[in-house]
């Protein structure tokens, strides 16, 4: 019988894995419990049998992190999953670590992933707001609300909340913000060029103003990006649910924390 509450979603760019990606799929399935899994791939892409299920689109959103953006951006994307009540996007250079998805539904959050740092440079400087897109929970008809919305933000709304981004410190760089949300939620979402966890994280709520994010203590609970060492301190010496870019940001740590989980 499908459980419907949740289905992980696992983009696929081309037609093998490496050692560290197939690791990813070893976790995955490891932990799925009874979710299905469907594999997003571009039109050309040859199914794979790794999965519940495959979704073609169309092979522009593949071509780099850009196109993706575009992909998760669009009513097209998340149409194909309103039998779900949750996504949750597993990116190859993801790792889960529990089987308590059910649990991260039942909050209620319309979005969850990894905290995002002011400045990953600068870990001390603390953390802006949730979250990271690769390893992310997303409430599916929430998300197609905020995309279908005729709200237009006002200014007051952004001098209420101010843009958690560089934009807050430049308030030219906000007119501009502000201008470019009158024009709607499709047009904005179309034409936004930086990653598309960003539009998600700092500008849904504008457009839906009861998009609900995940605060930065429930976000590390969920996953841990950049710095894991960190975020392992900043919360409270627990490891979260999962985590993105293992790979990139704390291979040692996450290797060492895995070999102790199978023991």
């Amino acid at each position: 019988m499908q459980n419907n509450q949740l289905v992980v979603v696992v983009p696929v760019f081309r037609d093998h894995f490496s050692d560290s990606e197939i690791l990813s799929l070893r976790q995955l399935y490891k932990h799925k419990n009874k979710y299905k899994i469907i594999s997003i791939t571009p039109n050309d892409l040859p199914q794979k049998s790794d999965f519940d299920q495959n979704i073609q689109f169309n092979n522009r959103y593949f071509v780099g992190t850009s196109s993706y953006s575009k992909l998760l951006l669009s009513k097209e994307f998340y149409t194909h999953f309103l039998d779900y009540e949750y996504i949750l996007i597993y990116q190859l250079d993801c790792i889960i670590l529990s089987d308590d998805l059910k649990s991260w539904c039942e909050l209620g959050y319309d979005y969850i992933g990894a905290p995002l740092f002011w400045n990953k440079n600068k870990p001390e400087n603390g953390f802006s707001r949730v979250g990271n897109g690769g390893l992310s929970l997303r409430k599916v008809n929430t998300f197609l609300k905020v995309l279908n919305s005729q709200h237009v933000p006002n200014w007051y709304q952004i001098l209420k909340n101010p843009l958690p981004d560089r934009s807050q410190f430049d308030i030219r760089k906000r007119i501009s913000v502000y201008r470019e949300m009158q024009r709607g939620a499709k047009w904005y979402a179309n034409q936004y060029s930086l990653n598309e966890d960003l539009f998600w994280s700092d500008r849904a709520k504008y457009f839906y103003p009861n998009f609900k994010i995940a605060p930065v203590n429930v976000g590390l609970q969920f996953a841990f990006e950049a710095h894991p060492r960190y975020c392992y301190e900043k919360n409270n010496k627990n490891l979260p649910f999962g985590a993105h870019a293992w790979e990139k940001w704390g291979r040692k740590f996450w290797e060492k924390q895995m070999k102790e989980l199978s023991n």
